[in-house]
């Protein structure tokens, strides 16, 4: 028998377990969850979607979304801007 394990609002959302998360649950109905999704906004993620959930991780099959949130999710870390040189000090001018 498989035991179900309650989702909960606050949780993260990958694509694939060891990936970076692209959202957040914000809401939970019986057949679907409200997920932000960085970058984006809130989308419909349909409860079929989920492949598994663990230490408070919810992970979905990318392939099951609809389009818009598959292309939402792929540019979920877009407006990140890192630098790596940004963090090396420089001496004093």
């Amino acid at each position: 028998m498989t035991k179900r394990v309650a989702i909960e609002v606050g949780w993260d959302v990958f694509v694939e377990d060891g990936a970076t998360n692209f959202g957040t649950v914000r809401d939970i109905h019986s057949s679907y969850l409200v997920v932000f999704i960085e970058g984006h906004g809130d989308a419909v993620i349909d409860a079929k979607a989920v492949r598994d959930v663990h230490h408070q991780k919810v992970i979905v099959e990318l392939e099951a979304l609809a389009e818009e949130v598959q292309e939402a999710i792929g540019h979920a870390h877009d407006k990140e801007t890192y630098e790596p040189e940004d963090d090396i000090p420089q001496p004093p001018s």
